[in-house]
């Protein structure tokens, strides 16, 4: 039986992670200063999130959903984690 493991990303986190796959993003230099702490302003954050939600998207044309997990699984370790745990930090604050 195959597990049904669900990876909810932060908008910073998916589009760092969408530039590892090749989807360019004008907000990559955003979200990881976002993942630094410093938080942009909430209109930015609202177009973050729709940029988000197209790459998204068409992730999900490009690749099958057991691709995108695997791929987040390999950079998980080597790349995002790090950006995951400062953005934690950022909302424990």
């Amino acid at each position: 039986m195959e597990e049904n493991v669900t990876i909810n990303l932060e908008t910073p986190i998916l589009i760092i992670f969408a530039e590892y796959l090749g989807y360019v993003s004008m907000y990559v230099n955003i979200a990881e200063e976002w993942c630094d702490g410093r938080v942009p302003q909430i209109q930015v954050q609202k177009l973050m999130i729709i940029e988000a939600s197209n790459i998204c998207r068409q992730m999900k044309i490009d690749y099958t959903l057991e691709d995108i997990k695997m791929y987040y699984l390999m950079y998980k370790d080597v790349i995002l984690q790090e950006y995951e745990e400062k953005l934690a930090n950022i909302v424990k604050k």
